[in-house]
C-alpha cells in the first residue's frame, strides 16, 4: 500500500510538472489534457494540493485556448479549495489568474478587485512574483480604463519586481505589458527573446505563451 502511495505521489508530481511545462512554452491543448488527468486523479486520491495545482494550470490553459466560462468556472473551483485549506500563496495565484479571465471576459469592476486582493497579500505575504503578476494585472486594467500614466506606473514596477526575482516568464509577460502600456520597443524585444529561449528555435511568439497579458 505504501508502495502504491508513494507512486501515485510520483505520477503527481511529475504530471504537475510537465504539464505546466507544456503550458509555458505554448504548448496549451496538452498542458489542458495533463492538468485535468491530473484534477481526476489527485481527486480520486484526495491529494488536493495537486487538485490545486491541477485547476489553476488548466483555469489557464482555457484562457488562452479562449474558453473564458471554463477558465472562470475552474479558478473559481481552485481559488474556493485554498482558501477552505489555508493556502495563501495558491490563493493569491488563483486571485491573479481569475482577475485576468474575468478582465477578457468583460467584467472589468471584479477583475480589478481580485487583483487589488492580490498585490495585497503578495505584499503582505512576501509573495514577490505574485506581486509581481498583480502589478502587471492592474497595468492592464488601468489602460483599459483609460489611465495610461498608471498603467506605465505598474508595468514598469512589475518589470523591477520580476527582474528581482530572477524569474524568467514573469519577466517576459512584465515586459510584453510595459511594450503594450507604454509603447515600448526595447521592452518588446527582450520579450521576444525570452519566450525564444523558452519554446526554442521555432517559437519566439510571445502571444502563444503570454495571451494572457492581451489588453483586450
Amino acid at each position: 500500500m505504501a508502495e502504491e502511495s508513494g507512486s501515485h505521489a510520483w505520477w503527481y508530481v511529475l504530471q504537475s510538472v510537465e504539464a505546466k511545462i507544456d503550458r509555458d512554452t505554448g504548448r496549451t491543448q496538452r498542458a489542458l489534457t495533463r492538468a485535468l488527468a491530473l484534477v481526476d486523479e489527485a481527486e480520486e486520491g484526495a491529494a488536493e494540493l495537486y487538485v490545486l495545482l491541477g485547476l489553476v494550470i488548466a483555469g489557464s490553459a482555457y484562457h488562452r485556448l479562449g474558453r473564458l466560462r471554463e477558465a472562470i468556472e475552474a479558478l473559481r473551483r481552485g481559488l474556493r479549495l485554498a482558501g477552505s485549506l489555508g493556502r495563501v500563496d495558491n490563493e493569491t495565484e488563483y486571485l491573479i489568474d481569475l482577475a485576468r479571465a474575468l478582465q477578457a471576459a468583460g467584467d472589468e469592476r471584479s477583475a480589478g478587485e481580485l487583483a487589488e486582493r492580490a498585490l495585497d497579500q503578495a505584499t503582505t505575504f512576501g509573495f514577490a512574483m505574485q506581486r509581481g503578476r498583480a502589478l502587471a494585472t492592474l497595468a492592464l486594467l488601468s489602460l483599459k480604463a483609460g489611465d495610461a500614466e498608471r498603467a506605465r506606473g505598474f508595468a514598469a514596477e512589475a518589470v523591477e519586481v520580476q527582474r528581482e526575482t530572477g524569474f524568467v516568464l514573469g519577466q517576459a509577460e512584465s515586459l510584453l505589458v510595459l511594450a503594450r502600456v507604454a509603447d515600448h520597443p526595447a521592452a518588446l524585444q527582450e520579450t521576444r527573446a525570452i519566450v525564444a529561449r523558452l519554446t526554442g528555435p521555432h517559437g519566439g511568439d510571445p502571444a502563444g505563451v503570454l495571451c494572457e497579458t492581451d489588453v483586450g
